[in-house]
């Protein structure tokens, strides 16, 4: 979709959309396919979110789309819509049920329950053993993984999400990098660790942004409520 229009507005001056980089950070004007409304975003986020339209025209077309039920994609087949807007469940082939966003399954960009992301891990490992694997810790798992690898570490930031509608609280992204923040940091309040009212949903570059921002020690609500106040992440 990002072929809809060629140029847009940067500080004033006219620019061709082929000279920015898919990463680029500059904030350019365009307009809105749909309802022709002139807005400003990041390049970056054009470029994730593959579309030029408004945040509202987004979610509608988003919660426009249903899925027909028995579809298939990649190892996902649809058995209904979920109860979140512009999702649906699907069984994978592993036999696994997963909530989706229906664009992602139509896209491809989600092609398992996540089964197919362990197997690719397991046969990246599969001739590397303890010290010569990349990820060797030593042969410890921290107090932190332990419990990220539990069921009710899961649920916990499941309930996080869905309270927050699989949005970033940040810059409204709602994409499959989302992330769970502590707003009292994990390491100094272990017993808060999985209340659900110290969790919020960033996506990944905001998550990166707040921690940039205030490190990750002593980390508390009044910083959050200031990361949110201070405007888009640069």
């Amino acid at each position: 979709m990002l072929t809809y229009q060629k140029y847009a507005m940067y500080r004033g001056k006219e620019t061709h959309l082929k000279d920015l980089k898919p990463n680029s950070k500059k904030k350019i004007k365009i307009t809105c396919p749909w309802c022709g409304v002139s807005f400003e975003r990041y390049f970056f986020r054009l470029q994730q979110s593959g579309s030029f339209l408004c945040q509202k025209c987004a979610i509608a077309d988003n919660l426009s789309t249903v899925l027909e039920v028995d579809s298939k994609n990649n190892n996902l087949t649809v058995l209904g819509i979920s109860e979140l807007s512009g999702r649906s469940i699907c069984r994978c082939d592993c036999g696994g049920i997963t909530e989706v966003f229906n664009k992602d399954f139509l896209s491809g960009r989600v092609k398992s329950c996540g089964c197919l992301r362990s197997e690719n891990m397991k046969r990246i490992g599969v001739h590397l053993r303890d010290h010569e694997h990349g990820n060797w810790k030593g042969g410890i798992s921290s107090e932190r993984q332990k419990l990220m690898a539990q069921k009710i570490y899961k649920d916990w930031k499941l309930s996080v999400f869905k309270r927050d509608n699989f949005t970033c609280l940040k810059c409204g992204l709602k994409d499959n990098n989302l992330n769970t923040h502590h707003l009292a940091n994990y390491e100094d309040n272990k017993e808060q660790a999985l209340d659900l009212e110290n969790g919020v949903t960033l996506c990944g570059e905001c998550h990166r942004a707040f921690h940039a921002e205030y490190g990750r020690k002593n980390n508390t609500k009044d910083q959050f409520d200031k990361f949110m106040s201070n405007g888009e992440v640069k």
